[in-house]
């Protein structure tokens, strides 16, 4: 859906690079290297982390390309409703870690 973004704003703005296509560029760079700076989705809190970033900056770039083209800024918003839908399976995971005791989660349930 972002790539269809990329070539609605390439046909309102009648040039390949600009301005409002660098931020869906961007945003698509982003969810691309999600795996990256989650190490390999194995931090839940980099997880989250990631997911409120991710959320900001697509809520970011909707405002602003929806200037230049509504359509466009609305084929983003599925990528908002995943991250929402994540975030909150990423936030019931770590209140569920949360409820196990530390020495277990450590290993160190000889020591307690």
């Amino acid at each position: 859906m972002m790539l269809l973004s990329i070539r609605l704003l390439k046909t309102t703005e009648g040039a390949w690079w600009q301005t409002y296509t660098y931020h869906v560029i961007a945003l698509s760079a982003l969810v691309w290297v999600y795996p990256l700076y989650t190490l390999g989705f194995s931090s839940l809190l980099l997880g989250l982390a990631g997911n409120i970033g991710v959320g900001f900056v697509a809520a970011y770039v909707i405002l602003f390309i929806r200037e230049r083209s509504p359509l466009a800024a609305w084929l983003i918003v599925p990528t908002v409703v995943w991250l929402c839908a994540a975030t909150f399976y990423v936030t019931l995971q770590l209140i569920l870690v949360a409820q196990v005791p530390v020495a277990e989660t450590w290993g160190w349930a000889c020591c307690g």
